[in-house]
């Protein structure tokens, strides 16, 4: 089943995910529910929460009928992390 699901992700999401310079990891799969996490800009994007719901979720579960739900895996990520850790270094110098 995640290798359907990674295709889902590789035609109908990632494209537009990757245009706005982001992308899509699949976290993991409990029963029914799939977890992501958005990374890239996509990861702090204001509009992230929408981009969720109205167009990760959706083409989901509308082309997966095993997965029941999909969740938002919410944390720092890499690129956050080695983001914040440049601007640290900078002002150290």
């Amino acid at each position: 089943m995640l290798k359907e699901i990674e295709d889902i992700l590789d035609e109908k999401i990632r494209p537009q995910l990757r245009s706005h310079l982001g992308d899509i990891e699949i976290v993991k799969l409990e029963d029914t529910t799939l977890y992501v996490k958005l990374v890239g800009q996509c990861s702090s994007c204001m509009s992230s929460k929408y981009t969720f719901e109205e167009l990760i979720k959706k083409e989901i579960i509308k082309n997966t009928p095993e997965i029941e739900e999909v969740k938002l895996s919410e944390g720092v990520s890499e690129d956050m992390i080695s983001f914040a850790k440049k601007l640290l270094n900078k002002g150290m110098k």
